[in-house]
């Protein structure tokens, strides 16, 4: 029976990839049918894709870089011993799971975590869980403050719903912050059994404001280089997106691109662009960007994930032999 059960969770899986896949493609599909692909074409021969590729894989040094070293000072935070080179090789080979769903890359950090630095399953998705809402609220900052902050420059039908959500997110994270506190106290003055549950809860109350507040501003930086990279790479496609509205209007981009019902946001994070960045440019090339934006990441990442585990992999195996021989 077990078997069988195995079996049936394989095909489940790969019928949700298969169909994810058809999914993305077949979304793409109605997006180039609704441009011009004439302009499509003429924008592509006149676009600047050396300059972009350029300026793509500086950012994802930077980006690979500097996320490593924003959970590797949260781990720190949390009292757990770790090596700054080896969160970086964790983040390096989870972009692979990146390619298929975000949520599959952030699995993969905690799995590795436990394999790897040996924190238990239940303080590693303590550290994971800070971490994904230190996302959530850092994007939700980045939406509302520049949103309300240049209101005016801004398309009006496409910032108010955004800065509306926004503000309904960072009112959930503050209730969400004194629920953990208050049944942190209940469980202790209850002498509650330290269940999986309980001590990501207790894990998560015992973790000092201040520090929260030091990843937040981590992760923001994070996302704003995002806003930097698009403002020097869109020009290489012919139009031009000011810095002001890049910071508000990537963020619901990246809320969009992370939902799991296409790998990696392909047709997805394109919809959302044509529509958020219709005010700037014709269609035409703000599609031709984003399909080079998306898949270009999706390479890039992927080669950085071969080469993290292909490293790994001989590591393990100098260190294999290494033993046999002692």
């Amino acid at each position: 029976m077990k078997y069988f059960n195995k079996i049936k969770i394989n095909i489940n899986s790969i019928t949700y990839r298969v169909l994810s896949w058809v999914s993305g493609i077949l979304i793409v599909g109605f997006l180039l049918s609704q441009v011009d692909l004439a302009i499509l074409k003429k924008a592509a021969i006149e676009a600047n894709i050396i300059s972009f590729l350029l300026y793509l894989s500086i950012f994802i040094l930077f980006w690979l870089l500097f996320e490593s070293q924003n959970l590797y000072v949260l781990i720190k935070y949390f009292g757990y011993k770790a090596k700054y080179i080896d969160i970086l090789a964790i983040r390096a080979s989870t972009y692979l799971l990146m390619m298929l769903n975000y949520g599959l890359g952030t699995g993969g950090i905690l799995l590795e975590l436990n394999r790897k630095s040996g924190i238990s399953l239940k303080h590693s998705s303590a550290v994971v869980l800070l971490y994904a809402h230190a996302d959530n609220i850092s994007l939700a900052l980045l939406t509302f403050i520049p949103g309300l902050l240049f209101l005016e420059i801004m398309p009006t039908k496409i910032m108010i719903p955004l800065l509306a959500v926004a503000a309904s997110s960072i009112m959930i994270t503050i209730c969400l912050i004194i629920i953990i506190k208050l049944y942190a106290v209940y469980m202790r003055h209850n002498n509650g059994t330290r269940s999986f549950f309980a001590t990501i809860v207790f894990e998560l109350s015992n973790f000092k404001f201040r520090r929260y507040f030091i990843i937040v501003a981590l992760r923001t930086l994070y996302f704003v280089s995002f806003s930097l990279f698009m403002y020097v790479a869109i020009p290489c496609f012919g139009f031009y997106v000011p810095f002001t509205a890049l910071l508000a209007l990537l963020p619901p981009i990246f809320f969009v691109g992370i939902i799991p019902i296409t790998p990696a946001g392909i047709g997805t994070t394109q919809g959302v662009m044509l529509a958020l960045f219709s005010p700037y440019g014709d269609q035409s090339k703000i599609l031709l960007f984003s399909l080079t934006y998306t898949c270009s990441l999706i390479l890039f990442r992927l080669l950085v994930a071969l080469i993290a585990i292909a490293l790994q992999y001989s590591k393990d195996y100098v260190k294999s032999i290494g033993n046999i021989k002692t």
